[in-house]
């Protein structure tokens, strides 16, 4: 599967999770609706303005066989590159899974 195919279906899952509507719980199950943002699962996708991880490493870089991975802050946005020296692919990501205390997975949007 090649990475831009990869990067696709990872935003469109994101894109379909964000979707859910969160009052159909509330509707019977009050406290647990409102103590569920603070907790791990409530924190674990995160929009990428908002993502502290990010936003406290502006420069993210680690390279693995003979792909260079980075991801850069620009402002309230964050970009993805991914590199083999002859040929770059650059998204912006759109979502952030982790949790709020470690970034596992950007998705680019």
């Amino acid at each position: 599967m090649t990475g831009a195919r990869v990067l696709y279906l990872m935003s469109l899952v994101a894109s379909l999770a964000w979707a859910a509507p969160r009052r159909d719980c509330a509707t019977c199950h009050r406290p647990q609706a409102l103590e569920q943002p603070a907790t791990g699962m409530g924190r674990a996708l995160e929009n990428v303005a908002a993502c502290d991880i990010l936003r406290a490493n502006p420069k993210l870089a680690f390279r693995a066989a003979a792909y260079s991975y980075q991801i850069v802050r620009e402002g309230d946005r964050s970009i993805y590159s991914v590199t083999d020296g002859k040929d770059t692919i650059t998204v912006p990501i759109a979502w952030a899974f982790g949790g709020g205390t470690d970034l596992r997975l950007p998705v680019a949007g």
